[in-house]
């Protein structure tokens, strides 16, 4: 399955960047059903969101949060650490999003997306 870019947005200015030109191409490599439009998009979908979960293991390991420094006496010790920074990394990642996405006053409006 090929994808191809049709659009773009600046995340900062809002502002339309896509460049027909330079547009980029995925060769998507799966076992799911690719029988018509909708199946396509939806394999597209899981393919963006793999950036996401990326970007978590990234906060996770060498980001913010410097997971792969902790040391533990214990697997029960490590299991709950893994599980509450996991917690954290995901908030640091919805408060990002949320900032990028707000524009005009992103510390007021996280703060009533927090609530």
């Amino acid at each position: 399955m090929v994808a191809t870019e049709v659009a773009c947005l600046d995340v900062q200015s809002q502002a339309d960047c896509f460049d027909a030109e330079n547009a980029l191409s995925w060769f998507l490599l799966t076992r799911l059903p690719n029988a018509d439009r909708n199946d396509g998009q939806r394999i597209v979908r899981f393919y963006a969101l793999r950036w996401r979960i990326e970007r978590l293991h990234f906060t996770l390991k060498s980001g913010a949060l410097n997971v792969e420094k902790r040391q533990f006496d214990d697997v029960h010790t490590l299991s709950n650490a893994l599980t509450f920074y996991s917690v954290v990394a995901w908030q640091l990642l919805s408060l990002t999003d949320a900032l990028r996405r707000t524009r005009n006053n992103p510390l007021r409006q996280c703060l009533n997306w927090m609530n």
